[in-house]
């Protein structure tokens, strides 16, 4: 019995402790403090030295520093308006700089005048005729400055006229009373300058070419109108079109049978492909020249060309009886058809500087003669003292013919003679002249030329190999 007590008291201590154990809460305790430490950082390098910017140093040769400081003329003359004195002055003074070799010209005296370079010459020379036969030199003292000047004037305002730059061109005009209390008048555009001076002294003088001018301008208007055409002008275009508007003679198409062509290719083995296409409508007439830089063509009314259009030109024409008239951006031509050729009887210059300038007409004097049968058209420029004859035995182009060119000027002179003639349906044109004389020959089959063959020659010696260009046709049906 004690051993059965005993053994239910253990099992219920047992049970007793399991109990007391399962109240029992366990203790949390914080996870130990970690502290971090970074590592150690490497000492960075120190930085390089910051490079320092200057401009590089061009050392300047001695040549160039001098013609760098001697630009203001340091010597050059002086001139002091005398007061109570009327002044006119032009002044022309050229560039007396060469940045090429950096040196500067000697300043020029008056046999230099002479010279064309120094000349009192175009706008600057009319206006000095101009005002002298307006103003009396007796009472206008008159200045032509043509060398770097400082020039003073004993006004009120102490004022100056500086041409002492050599760098630099000076032209103009200068008019002073001459009174103490009155400025000076400067004028860079050389035009109505007696309108200027008139106004300045009380008077109602004008320029004489001032009417000339406004005729002029008026003409060129009137003559852009196409007025009564005559009837022969038509068949005599093609020559002065490949002239004119083309700017080439190679072929000459006042020789030869165009009928029913429509196409002209003028081509070569050496050059690689097509040389000149000419295309030309049912009447004949061209209506486009194409070559390897450049393309015209041209259009009709009433059987005529009105324009010839390039990307390089526009050409405008007009008519009036016998008359044409070709206006290109700058010019105006006139021409006259004598027989079947056309000669240039006039010409006008239509720049906007033209216009500033009351001049528009190109300066020559033309006159057309007839010398022992030939026909001739004569220029003269007197300003430059150049002239140009061109005689033709006839104007029919009527074979055989010849062509005669004689230029005569103070620097040069200068004749060729060229000649048209047939033989064994060979046309031959042979242009002879002391410089460099051509040879062309044209191989006609049906009246067209199917080859042509050219050579040159200089001085005496012999003609080149012959250069071969074949013509070939195409036709209309």
């Amino acid at each position: 019995m004690k051993k059965i007590l005993f053994f239910i008291f253990m099992i219920c201590l047992g049970l007793t402790i399991n109990v007391d154990a399962q109240k029992i809460k366990p203790i949390k305790k914080a996870p130990p403090k970690i502290k971090i430490v970074a590592p150690e950082e490497a000492p960075l390098p120190p930085p390089p030295p910051k490079k320092l910017l200057a401009n590089p140093i061009i050392m300047e040769s001695q040549e160039a520093t001098n013609f760098r400081k001697q630009r203001f003329c340091s010597d050059c003359d002086t001139l002091i308006l005398a007061p109570e004195k009327k002044h006119i002055l032009i002044y022309d003074v050229k560039w007396m700089a060469n940045s090429e070799a950096q040196t500067y010209k000697k300043q020029p005296t008056e046999s230099d005048l002479k010279k064309d370079y120094y000349a009192l010459k175009e706008e600057n020379k009319r206006e000095w005729d101009e005002l002298q036969q307006n103003f009396s030199p007796q009472e206008y003292i008159y200045h032509y400055i043509y060398r770097n000047t400082y020039i003073e004037i004993p006004n009120k305002q102490h004022q100056i006229l500086n041409l002492l730059d050599r760098k630099v061109r000076h032209e103009g005009f200068l008019f002073w009373t001459g009174k103490e209390l009155d400025s000076i008048i400067t004028r860079k555009n050389m035009s109505l300058l007696t309108e200027v001076v008139s106004e300045q002294t009380g008077q109602h003088k004008k320029s004489s070419y001032y009417k000339k001018f406004v005729t002029d301008s008026l003409t060129i208007v009137n003559l852009q109108k196409t007025s009564n055409p005559s009837a022969n002008l038509s068949a005599n275009m093609n020559t002065i079109l490949m002239r004119e508007a083309f700017g080439s003679n190679i072929l000459p198409l006042q020789f030869f049978n165009l009928s029913k062509v429509s196409k002209v290719t003028l081509s070569a083995k050496t050059k690689g492909g097509d040389m000149l296409v000419l295309n030309l409508n049912k009447n004949g007439q061209l209506t486009e020249v194409i070559d390897k830089h450049n393309g015209i063509v041209i259009t009709y009314k009433d059987n005529l060309p009105i324009l010839a259009k390039s990307p390089a030109k526009t050409l405008n024409f007009y008519y009036r009886n016998d008359t044409l008239i070709i206006k290109g951006e700058n010019y105006l031509k006139v021409n006259k058809l004598i027989g079947n050729v056309f000669f240039n009887v006039k010409n006008f210059r239509t720049e906007e500087r033209d216009y500033s300038n009351l001049t528009l007409e190109d300066g020559l004097e033309i006159q057309l003669t007839n010398d022992g049968g030939n026909t001739c058209l004569s220029q003269a420029n007197t300003s430059e003292g150049s002239a140009t004859k061109q005689c033709y035995s006839n104007t029919r182009w009527q074979l055989p013919l010849t062509i005669t060119n004689v230029s005569a000027g103070e620097r040069y002179d200068f004749t060729s003679t060229a000649s048209y003639s047939e033989n064994d349906n060979i046309l031959v044109v042979e242009d002879l002249n002391k410089a460099k004389s051509t040879k062309i020959q044209y191989g006609l089959v049906d009246g067209k030329p199917t080859t042509i063959t050219s050579a040159f020659k200089r001085g005496e010696a012999e003609y080149s190999e012959p250069f071969l260009v074949n013509v070939n046709y195409e036709y209309y049906k």
